[in-house]
């Protein structure tokens, strides 16, 4: 059962978390639900990614050599 809460915060917050809540494609009710969820039950919440960082899954190789391009990287940097 939902039950409506209110709650009193700046009003640049909240049209800060508004907009942060459209970014990432939900409520901003879910979103505050979801973060009271994460306080009460924080070893019973999985790790849910944002769709920002689902967006990105697949987007390098996966035979890439992360330690190799790095140091090649680092390499270049420094020279």
């Amino acid at each position: 059962m939902a039950t409506k809460l209110t709650l009193y915060m700046d009003d640049t917050l909240i049209d800060e978390a508004k907009r942060y809540a459209k970014g990432e494609g939900i409520s901003l009710s879910q979103m505050v639900s979801q973060f009271f969820k994460a306080v009460v039950e924080p070893k019973q919440t999985a790790y849910q990614p944002s769709a920002k960082v689902r967006s990105l899954t697949g987007i390098l190789a996966s035979d890439v050599d992360l330690a190799q391009v790095y140091g090649d990287y680092l390499e270049e940097k420094y020279r």
